[in-house]
């Protein structure tokens, strides 16, 4: 009895026209759409055999990118299977290989694999090393080559429209450099799209999943070293809208450009390399013109803000505001695809005029809060803030949170004072009513007061006496970290004398006095006092400049109402300037007892 051990084993020889010399799997492989191994485990010096078909495209690669292990300086010969040669490569990707061929036929071919010979890199060897060719069957898509590029439409901005779908995984691998590319990336995997240009200026918005998306844009179908007019790439996550967008400017209406779409970093063959693309025509509204923009207001520990979408702005939008303190923070929150700057103005008036950039603030990034603290402002002046995207300009559903807040607001100056007449020598107190304050300074005018009850014009409620007759005005300036507020008052304190405007020159009993003075509303009858005189000042009328009045003054001697005596002098006064002293131009009646006389004194 015995056994029969059959073994796999490659002769490790040159082979000089590098074929390979053990067919390995014994079956033939029928290839898929999606990249899978020739077997698990092949060496250097096998070949395989192929079921193929006729105008199908199919792939042969030992790139790591396309799921190969192979290790060593790999080499691949696709032959018919009469040895004829189809196809050859070396170094593809570094030290790997690749082919694609379009059959031409329906049958088999052989795929070998070798390996690059140490002592002559022109020849190749054979090894027993396990690794996996890989290989698949492609179907490719029409537009990949730029002879079938796909017509793109225009949108308008507003609508944003949802663009169309297209896929990187089937396409045909070109050879590395077989356009010149300034974009970066690898790019040997490709496909192309078209548009007329609509606008001098359009926005290319690419959506891609799974993998960083390059776009290149070329005036006509390149061969070579065609001209790329512009390029954008992007390196954002899986999902968002926008891994690139490219704002072409100059544009000729009526144009047609071609685009070229391929990856930064290469295919990965576990991933789906889908994406979308779209082009839309920029749109500028009124917001995003300083002249026209919108007015926000303080909100207190940022818990009213604003949303902003940046859709029709063209990704920029003019905010203003006045300052109610001497600082404020602006905080932008923004979309995860935005990436915000703000530049801060001081304007001299609410309609732009006069607008000097204080500073341009841009520290962080993509979908990243901006903020920082305007300091120094003027309470009460306007400052206006442009918020726009960095870079290219931003995908169309770009939103944001603005907030302007301020945690001290500028305090508000107001005070009473009581009473507000006063005698000579007497006092007045006042009381703060400011909102906001944390120091108070308190200025009157002219001189004949004192602080009193230990109070100065610091105090928040000080003590005045006022010592000689006049009025005076009252000046409080309010104060906090934020800034300053004033409250003036003008004549609003009455100093007056407590017995009169004059002093009696006769001192005796009752003889001659005024029985009654009528004037207007003021219908004022005494009886005769001891000294000569009394002080009626809380008796008062309202006269209006320019029209005229007349005063009766009814004199009486003792009980004989009427009664006068020859040549007394019977005269009126108006203290229009309220010094209690009265002169000349301030006489307003004037009368000698006579033997024909009138006790009413007309005056305008």
């Amino acid at each position: 009895m015995f056994s029969i051990i059959l073994c796999r084993f490659s002769v490790i020889s040159q082979l000089q026209i590098c074929y390979g010399t053990t067919q390995f799997p014994s079956a033939s492989v029928n290839p898929t759409n999606s990249w899978s191994d020739v077997d698990a485990c092949s060496y250097a010096g096998d070949y395989a055999v192929i079921n193929v078909n006729a105008s199908t495209t199919y792939e042969f690669s030992t790139c790591a990118n396309n799921g190969s292990t192979v290790s060593y300086n790999s080499k691949l010969r696709l032959a018919e299977m009469n040895g004829n040669s189809i196809a050859f490569n070396d170094n593809y990707c570094g030290a790997q290989s690749f082919i694609s061929w379009q059959a031409t036929f329906t049958g088999q071919v052989k795929i070998h694999l070798l390996e690059t010979s140490i002592s002559n890199p022109l020849e190749c060897v054979a090894n027993n090393i396990c690794s996996n060719l890989r290989v698949r069957s492609v179907s490719v898509p029409i537009n990949d080559e730029c002879g079938g590029a796909i017509q793109l439409s225009v949108y308008g901005e507003q609508n944003c429209g949802s663009g169309i779908t297209g896929t990187l995984n089937n396409v045909v691998q070109k050879p590395a450099g077989y356009l010149t590319n300034p974009c970066g990336g690898n790019d040997i995997a490709d496909v192309w799209y078209k548009f007329v240009a609509t606008s001098t200026q359009l926005k290319i918005h690419l959506n891609t999943t799974g993998f960083d998306g390059v776009i290149a844009l070329y005036q006509n179908c390149p061969q070579g070293t065609g001209s790329v007019l512009a390029c954008a790439s992007g390196t954002c996550s899986i999902g968002d809208w926008e891994s690139a967008t490219l704002c072409p400017n100059n544009l000729i209406v009526g144009n047609t450009y071609y685009i070229r779409i391929f990856t930064y970093n290469g295919i990965n063959p576990n991933v789906s390399c889908d994406f979308t693309i779209k082009i839309s025509t920029p749109y500028i509204s009124t917001v995003s013109n300083c002249q026209t923009c919108q007015t926000i207001t303080n909100s207190v520990n940022c818990n009213s803000p604003i949303t902003a979408n940046t859709l029709t702005t063209n990704g920029k939008i003019w905010y203003k505001f006045i300052a109610t303190s001497i600082q404020h923070s602006i905080n932008v929150n923004p979309s995860n695809l935005y990436d915000p700057q703000i530049k801060f103005y001081s304007g001299l008036d609410q309609f732009c005029n006069g607008i000097s950039l204080i500073n341009n603030y841009n520290a962080a990034g993509i979908g990243q809060n901006e903020s920082f603290i305007a300091n120094n402002l003027v309470v009460g002046g306007y400052y206006y803030m442009l918020i726009e995207h960095v870079g290219n300009l931003p995908p169309c559903t770009s939103t944001f949170e603005l907030c302007l807040s301020s945690s001290v607001s500028a305090p508000v100056a107001n005070f009473i004072g009581t009473p507000t007449t006063v005698n000579v020598g007497n006092n007045v107190s006042f009381t703060d009513q400011s909102t906001g304050a944390t120091s108070w300074n308190w200025t009157i005018s002219g001189s004949g007061w004192t602080y009193t009850g230990g109070t100065n014009s610091t105090s928040q409620n000080p003590i005045v006496s006022f010592n000689s007759v006049g009025q005076y005005t009252i000046t409080l300036v309010a104060t906090n970290s934020t800034g300053s507020d004033s409250e003036v008052k003008s004549n609003y304190v009455t100093a007056i004398q407590q017995t009169g405007p004059c002093t009696p020159s006769i001192s005796n009993t009752c003889d001659e006095y005024i029985q009654n003075v009528t004037l207007n509303t003021i219908n004022n009858t005494t009886a005769c006092t001891s000294g000569g005189y009394a002080t009626f000042l809380n008796t008062s009328t309202s006269l209006t400049k320019g029209m005229q009045y007349t005063v009766t003054i009814t004199p009486a001697i003792g009980t004989n109402i009427g009664g006068v005596y020859p040549n007394d002098e019977i005269a009126v006064w108006i203290d229009y300037n309220n010094d209690f002293a009265f002169s000349t131009a301030e006489r307003v009646g004037y009368v000698l007892v006579a033997a024909v006389w009138s006790n009413q004194l007309s005056f305008t």
